[in-house]
């Protein structure tokens, strides 16, 4: 069954200590369509074929921590769209803000982002999106490329062109949020972003000044050793505190030079 022909989502009701919460979040993020977290547990959304596969993971984590959890299934409807009444403005650094779509922009800040709420990861509020967008102000864009690993709604791409990189380049598996990515794309009049539909683990080009990469644990992983040798500035984001240390010994393994680690809640 193809994202387009499902007609529910399965939704996967995880309890647990806000620390497991976050580990289990982090190893099936990138499988998810969504997640609602309340006070000591989250509802998480897949596709019905992904179900089998996050069973697995579950089954091999329950030897380690406590939890629980119990799957129901949820009729497909646009909930995202009530994202309008909660979608508030951010700011970062008094030089971006990123505002919702039906929003005038803020003529106090230098750059405005604008982001349809959708199915795509990424509109600022979370703070591994907020961190990055806070690295991308703090260097030297102007006229240099950038590839955008796991772009989701293409906040960071959008970025990246509005600081001044001349060639972005955003990479997403999830054809569900392509849409969504071209929209924002519309919404802020970027011309030199383009969009590739697919796995960020099976891309292999790397011949850019920037290389960010917005994903979880086990994805960064896998892609740090394509990293090896690599001359671009690489912005890793998505990882909890208890998996720093993991990311961080990956990089060292793998001859980068870690120059900076930045925190956000």
């Amino acid at each position: 069954m193809s994202n387009s022909d499902a007609k529910y989502w399965e939704v996967l009701h995880l309890t647990a200590s806000r620390e497991v919460i976050e580990i289990i979040s982090s190893l099936i993020q990138y499988e998810s369509l969504g997640m609602i977290d309340l006070d000591g547990s989250v509802y998480i959304y897949f596709n019905p074929e992904n179900k089998k596969q996050i069973d697995e993971i579950l089954a091999d984590f329950k030897y380690l921590h406590k939890f629980s959890f119990k799957w129901e299934i949820q009729e497909i409807e646009p909930w995202h769209l009530n994202w309008k009444d909660n979608f508030t403005p951010i700011y970062v650094q008094n030089q971006i803000a990123v505002i919702p779509d039906w929003e005038e922009e803020n003529s106090r800040y230098p750059i405005n982002i604008k982001i349809k709420p959708g199915m795509a990861f990424g509109t600022g509020h979370h703070e591994t999106t907020y961190l990055m967008i806070e690295a991308l102000v703090r260097h030297p864009l102007e006229g240099k490329s950038v590839l955008d690993l796991g772009t989701g709604s293409g906040i960071l791409a959008i970025a990246s062109e509005k600081i001044g990189a001349s060639k972005i380049v955003g990479v997403e598996y999830d054809d569900v949020c392509e849409e969504n990515f071209h929209e924002n794309i519309k919404f802020n009049d970027c011309n030199e972003i383009s969009f590739h539909c697919i796995d960020a683990k099976e891309w292999n080009d790397f011949n850019f000044d920037y290389v960010l990469a917005n994903i979880n644990r086990n994805i960064l992983l896998e892609l740090i050793p394509k990293f090896r040798g690599v001359r671009s500035k690489i912005f890793l984001s998505g990882i909890i505190d208890s998996d720093e240390k993991i990311i961080h010994n990956e990089c060292i393994k793998n001859g980068l030079k870690v120059e900076h680690v930045f925190q956000k809640g």
